[in-house]
């Protein structure tokens, strides 16, 4: 029965928020493999971005996965969470969320953000993609 409400709901989503929704589950994963050893340092966009640097700030978060340690599993998860914010349907819904939006917002450049643990730079990248999937 359950299975049957499930799918459902799925039914009713559209293809975007299914997608955002991969990508939140695929970050979990990711995140609950890491192999965390306090020494790795990642340039960290947080969670206090413009509406308009959502995309670029996912963007940063994206060009630093191949940085993490992760344990050796038999499907490459970073490789999917990495596949899965370069998706134009994951901008989208972004972009989506930002209507009033200049045209050319000045967005932070990647490497001028503050660099965190890499406990802290999941748990960001998390929240973001929560408050994104709220929109």
């Amino acid at each position: 029965m359950y299975m049957h409400i499930y799918i459902h709901i799925q039914a009713a989503m559209s293809l975007k928020d299914l997608k955002m929704l991969e990508l939140y589950k695929n970050v979990d994963i990711l995140n609950k493999r890491l192999q965390h050893n306090g020494s790795l340092y990642l340039n960290n966009p947080g969670t206090e971005i413009k509406p308009c640097c959502m995309v670029s700030a996912l963007d940063c978060y994206r060009s630093q996965l191949h940085l993490l340690k992760v344990s050796n599993t038999k499907t490459n998860i970073r490789h999917k969470v990495w596949k899965s914010l370069k998706s134009p349907l994951i901008s989208e819904k972004l972009e989506g969320s930002s209507e009033d939006c200049q045209e050319n917002p000045q967005c932070q450049s990647c490497d001028l953000y503050p660099k965190t643990d890499d406990k802290e730079f999941m748990s960001k990248l998390t929240s973001l993609l929560e408050m994104a999937n709220s929109n």
